[in-house]
């Protein structure tokens, strides 16, 4: 009893510290469950690895304990369901990955739980129908995307046109316009590729 007693504490997965990170070691790998800390001792994440990859549930938290983020990893990409927490805990967006990019439907959400907008990713751009809304659920903006292109109208809490225009990606791009609550166009500008090259 003895002996096996050694062999279990001495045959099984080694240790190992890396910076503020610690878990077994297999083969020279991370293998199992793994661990990091914040400055403060506060537990920054936490996953598993397999043979050297991230697999399987990983967390990640704040400096401050609150949990920050909930997804599942495969060969070291985001693969599947995902969540994004806010500082107080409510959840802030919510989707899934393949293969590492943003893939499907996904929302956003206000602290107090209200939908804020919904939309689609085909491999990590932006696809098909956007929606964003008011605390109150009154239309914020639409939007219609194709291959990360896409057409967006913005509206006033009454229901008045305030914005319309082209993003490409994250940037505004071509000609946008802005307009008061009553419906009068206040500004309207010329962007290429997020650049504002004309205002008027």
């Amino acid at each position: 009893m003895l002996f096996l007693g050694l062999c279990l504490a001495s045959c099984g997965p080694e240790q190992h510290r890396d910076g503020r990170a610690s878990g077994p070691v297999k083969g020279g790998r991370r293998h199992g469950l793994w661990k990091a800390e914040h400055f403060n001792g506060n537990t920054a994440w936490e996953g598993r690895y397999k043979r050297g990859k991230a697999h399987g549930t990983w967390r990640w938290w704040r400096e401050d304990g609150s949990l920050e983020e909930v997804s599942q990893w495969a060969d070291s990409l985001k693969q599947g369901p995902c969540r994004y927490y806010d500082a107080q805990g409510g959840l802030a967006s919510e989707g899934a990955f393949a293969a590492g990019l943003k893939h499907g439907a996904w929302k956003g959400y206000y602290p107090d739980g209200t939908l804020a907008w919904e939309g689609s990713f085909d491999k990590g751009r932006k696809n098909g129908p956007w929606r964003a809304y008011y605390p109150d659920g009154k239309a914020k903006a639409f939007g219609e995307w194709s291959a990360d292109t896409g057409q967006e109208a913005g509206f006033h809490p009454n229901g008045e046109l305030a914005h319309q225009g082209r993003w490409i990606g994250d940037q505004r791009d071509g000609v946008w316009r802005w307009f008061s609550p009553e419906g009068h166009l206040e500004r309207e500008a010329v962007y290429r590729n997020g650049r504002l090259i004309q205002e008027g």
